[in-house]
């Protein structure tokens, strides 16, 4: 990775902290609330479609907010840096909802020492691997979808 595609996913990763910490809180509500007996299957389906879905508008809300993309590489590539960028802060709040969910799991039934470490553990792991390949895929996606709209890219297709 050079310097400019490094530079590229830490401004896309500043500008997708603050809505990636909204969709955390939000994810932690549903997480919570998927603990619920009866409706709790229906949350958790909510807390997928959730993550696709805050994954992909945060994509596509924050790729045509970056200015100065480096010059001459494809839209695929920027949108595959832009959502990377995107991934990451995502995917601290993806694994701080879960490990909150796990910590409630734990607290309310009766696992026992070694089922509460594989808990916490299978959690972060899951989340974290899920989280990063899942979220820079969808991540990508909406910002593929939405780079036309950045002005330093329209820049870049008028001078080809």
């Amino acid at each position: 990775m050079d310097a400019q595609a490094l530079d590229l996913v830490k401004r896309s990763a500043q500008r997708a902290l603050t809505y990636a910490a909204i969709a955390g809180v939000s994810l932690i509500v549903i997480i919570l609330l998927s603990k619920i007996p009866f409706v709790g299957p229906l949350f958790i389906c909510l807390y997928l479609f959730g993550i696709l879905g805050a994954a992909f508008g945060l994509g596509y809300l924050i790729a045509p907010q970056i200015t100065n993309l480096p010059m001459g590489q494809s839209k695929t590539t920027l949108a595959l840096w832009i959502g990377l960028g995107v991934a990451l802060p995502l995917v601290v709040a993806l694994v701080i909802a879960g490990l909150l969910g796990s910590l409630y799991d734990i607290f309310t039934n009766n696992y026992t020492l070694l089922g509460k470490i594989f808990t916490v553990i299978g959690s972060i792991f899951g989340n974290l691997v899920g989280g990063v390949l899942v979220g820079t895929f969808v991540a990508w996606l909406g910002a593929f979808f939405s780079l036309d709209k950045n002005p330093s890219m329209q820049q870049q297709s008028q001078q080809y």
